[in-house]
């Protein structure tokens, strides 16, 4: 039997563009959390700026973020937007884990518009940016370094107009596999779906939406949880972001395969929720 999986979802406090200071709030979140998997809000370190500099795995200002997770035995998976490959197959292996991969202007304000435009997205998103641009990445990060684990696959607006798409992916942790999912990602069920088809335990995204839109992911976690049977957890800012969001939902939630909510963090940034998964409890306990 699997040793039992601790995970955490941070709402950083962050100031856009200040990839310094906010890796700094990371490592406080890490340290914080006291969880084995710590996941994060989408492109966390830069806030969600379209122009922000890429973000490079030997990124020197990761550091205070590795130091936690080597004091902790962390895997923190970390919103940035990072150089290419932006899209194809990738091998990003952190600590103790395996990751495999197969196969927005302001975003993400109605599943039903996702679910129009998804194909045309990924035309569009292909024919502006070369092959191998960069992505809307998750860093994940150990106190071995840190690796692109994973990068959006369902670019949203003006977001293609730099990024390339990625395609689903799955981290494995201490025998725990982990979905990962950026915000449009987890409004498009084909992600989902594409996602479970990989083989999941669980289905972890960062997104960002703004005040009025704090039900959003709640309503996604629980359709994902409904339609694959596995758990979710959601990483929401809190707090200003840059882009455009200048209050955010926060409520970063984790939530069993039966819909639950087993953890929720509040509104205010530097908030953390954490959750314990076993399959002895068969879904999780906060």
């Amino acid at each position: 039997m699997r040793e039992d999986l601790s995970i955490a979802v941070a709402q950083p406090r962050c100031v856009a563009h200040d990839v310094a200071g906010n890796a700094v709030a990371h490592a406080e979140a890490v340290r914080a959390a006291r969880a084995r998997v710590v996941v994060f809000p989408e492109m966390s370190l830069t806030g969600y700026e379209l122009d922000a500099e890429l973000i490079a795995p030997d990124d020197p200002r990761l550091q205070p973020i590795i130091e936690a997770c080597a004091d902790t035995g962390s895997l923190a998976l970390v919103g940035a937007p990072v150089p290419g490959p932006g899209n194809g197959p990738r091998d990003a292996p952190a600590t103790g884990s395996q990751t495999r991969q197969t196969q927005q202007s302001r975003h993400d304000q109605h599943d039903q518009h996702d679910q129009h435009d998804q194909h045309d997205q990924h035309s569009r998103a292909s024919g502006e940016v070369p092959a191998g641009g960069p992505g809307i990445g998750v860093l994940a990060v150990d106190g071995g370094g840190a690796r692109v684990a994973y990068t959006k696959v369902f670019l949203h607006g003006t977001e293609a107009e730099r990024f390339a798409p990625g395609v689903p992916g799955v981290i494995e942790v201490d025998g725990w596999r982990l979905g990962l999912a950026v915000c449009r990602d987890t409004g498009i069920p084909e992600h989902a779906a594409l996602t479970a088809a990989l083989g999941i335990d669980g289905y972890v995204a960062g997104v960002v939406h703004a005040d009025h839109e704090s039900e959003v992911h709640g309503d996604r976690a629980r359709r994902v949880a409904a339609d694959h049977g596995v758990w979710v957890a959601t990483a929401a800012f809190a707090g200003g972001t840059g882009g455009g969001f200048d209050r955010t939902s926060g409520r970063s939630a984790i939530w069993s395969a039966d819909g639950l909510v087993i953890a929720e963090a509040g509104v205010a940034p530097d908030e953390v929720a954490r959750a314990v998964l076993s399959d002895r409890a068969g879904t999780g306990r906060g």
